[in-house]
């Protein structure tokens, strides 16, 4: 079983909140749903995908990241 704080579950759970909702999830709720205590931490992951090319920052835009290679679209609209 992974641990709670690897880059690999953050990633995992942005992927499947953005799948879901159409929308990249915010920090707190990466951190509920991750079970993940410090916003702090959170942000660090952030920056290891986005060194690990899984995520882009997006500098001053909100959100501040994305998935790579991944165009959301809502399907309901």
């Amino acid at each position: 079983m992974q641990n709670s704080e690897t880059p690999q579950v953050v990633y995992d759970f942005i992927k499947k909140y953005a799948e879901a909702e159409d929308c990249v999830p915010t920090i707190r709720e990466i951190c509920e749903g991750t079970n993940i205590k410090s916003t702090s931490t959170v942000h660090n992951k952030i920056n290891q995908l986005i060194l690990l090319k899984k995520l882009e920052n997006r500098g001053h835009k909100t959100p501040a990241y994305k998935l790579t290679g991944y165009k959301l679209v809502n399907i309901n609209k």
